[in-house]
């Protein structure tokens, strides 16, 4: 969760059009309710969720320690 946090105060020092918010439409959807950085166009970004998945990879050995700056690069592409 730290680590998520951490990339998210990196999107947010980086780029002045993101903010926090908060997704109460469907309890059905995956991030209600959740705190998500919004401003990615139509996909909100969830910290805790992408770091969760990324400590899988991790943990199985599919992924490495690069992959979170690819996070950072592939997410930043969608602002706008």
């Amino acid at each position: 969760m730290d680590v998520g946090m951490y990339l998210s105060q990196v999107f947010l020092r980086n780029n002045s059009s993101l903010k926090w918010g908060q997704i109460f439409g469907s309890k059905r959807f995956g991030d209600y309710g959740e705190p998500v950085l919004v401003g990615f166009g139509k996909v909100p970004f969830n910290p805790v969720r992408m770091m969760l998945t990324l400590a899988y990879g991790l943990a199985d050995k599919t992924k490495d320690g690069q992959r979170l700056r690819g996070i950072y690069d592939t997410w930043s592409k969608k602002i706008g």
